[in-house]
């Protein structure tokens, strides 16, 4: 990716200094079709690395919004 791999690191002493304690609360959107597998993958492997799944601070969720209701009436 385009992402520095110090940036990445960063990110991931940041979750793993508090563990369960971080939401991953991923949107599905253009990111979902194109990306899904690999977005998916990576977002788990980093919150079971920083002990951030099964806890009721620290998990990961989706959402779908409905900004498309307020464009298209």
């Amino acid at each position: 990716t385009w992402v520095p791999a110090a940036a990445i690191e960063s990110l991931a002493r940041q979750l793993a200094k508090e563990p369960g304690t971080t939401l991953f609360a991923l949107g599905m959107g253009p990111n979902q079709f194109f990306n899904s597998d690999n977005k998916d993958r990576d977002t788990i492997l980093l919150a079971a690395l920083t002990g951030n799944i099964g806890r009721i601070s620290g998990n990961i969720g989706s959402y779908a919004g409905n900004y498309r209701v307020a464009l298209f009436n």
